[in-house]
């Protein structure tokens, strides 16, 4: 317990090294008894947890103190692997590959939680040592459980399904291929082209797929809009001032929405009307339209320069005299195809 409390408390501890200190998660203790039970036992209920260690035998359904002190005994040495800083460490930086630099981008504790679940089991189940190849394939489960929010419904019944079926597969090859098959299972022409656009058709600024577009922009280096400054960097630590570096603007102004009678902050929240740049040009751009301050703010650029930014930050040629509503429908699959190309230099 005192070693599970520390590592918890240094995380969010500021060290230069030899912590469990990051930027991306706090972890609780209920979330590295949640690892500990799933890598360990097999178990992802939670509920488990304190059956085992009190020594049930589920099969006779009776409590045993030498199955109890078998089971504090794998617990030890499980646990000595979930909170090896090395792992830690080297989880962390599967996410970070994976474009989710900042505790901004992060929505749902599950998915680091089962992430480096994942992690744990193909190093020390099925073998991978080598650390690039566990990065790139744990880089990409991320990827695909942040975009689809594989783990927000029903978590632990998915979470036992996957350690059921991993039961079936043995070598290193087969874990790869597990995590391959899972992520095409999910990630199917269909889900880019018709599934996470509707899923953009939302104001929650807690959308999964607004996190996976700023990703996005991070592993293809893309610049923020009207800047040369790279999305990344913006997002850095110690980049912000007294106003945050980078701001989420609505290329269709809210007011200019007002007076065109769009009242509602669900339709001027749109994810589709955003795109994140930095703070100074929000000021000035204001309140005009977009037939208005869009020229402005290309004025200059070559046609290929104009082309990169239309591509990279999903802007339908001619958007700022489109119908707001036609410029939603159009976005979100323009979004939806950054959030894939993503996924692609993953690959």
């Amino acid at each position: 317990r005192n070693k599970i409390e520390e590592f918890c408390i240094d995380a969010i501890k500021p060290s230069s090294s030899g912590t469990s200190y990051n930027q991306l998660f706090a972890p609780q203790p209920q979330h590295i008894i949640r690892i500990a039970m799933a890598f360990g036992f097999k178990r992802a209920r939670l509920r488990y947890a304190y059956m085992l260690l009190r020594g049930k035998d589920f099969e006779t359904e009776e409590f045993s103190e030498d199955l109890q002190k078998d089971n504090f005994r794998i617990l030890s040495t499980v646990l000595d692997k979930v909170l090896n800083l090395n792992n830690w460490h080297e989880f962390i930086n599967c996410v970070l590959s994976a474009g989710y630099i900042s505790n901004e981008l992060i929505l749902a504790e599950n998915n680091l939680v089962y992430t480096y679940m994942m992690f744990l089991i193909g190093k020390y189940y099925y073998g991978i040592t080598n650390k690039h190849v566990l990065r790139k394939c744990i880089s990409r489960w991320y990827y695909m459980v942040a975009v689809s929010a594989y783990y927000s419904t029903s978590t632990e019944t998915k979470v036992q399904a996957d350690l059921n079926d991993l039961k079936a597969i043995e070598g290193e090859e087969g874990f790869l291929k597990f995590i391959d098959d899972r992520i095409e299972s999910v990630f199917t022409n269909d889900y880019f082209s018709i599934t996470l656009p509707n899923h953009m058709e939302t104001s929650s600024p807690n959308s999964p797929a607004w996190k996976a577009y700023c990703a996005a922009h991070v592993l293809l280096d893309v610049k923020a809009l009207f800047s040369n400054v790279l999305v990344k960097n913006l997002f850095g630590p110690g980049s912000s001032g007294s106003r945050s570096a980078v701001e989420k603007h609505h290329l269709f102004p809210k007011a200019y929405l007002s007076k065109i009678g769009f009242n509602t902050d669900r339709e001027r929240n749109q994810i589709a009307n955003f795109e994140y740049i930095e703070w100074s040009d929000n000021m000035e751009i204001s309140d005009d339209a977009p037939s208005v301050y869009w020229p402005q703010m290309v004025s200059g650029l070559s046609e290929d320069d104009l082309g990169q930014i239309e591509q990279y930050h999903a802007i339908p040629r001619g958007w700022e005299n489109m119908e707001y509503l036609e410029f939603l429908d159009k976005r979100r699959k323009l979004m939806a195809e950054i959030i894939r190309k993503g996924f692609d230099r993953l690959k």
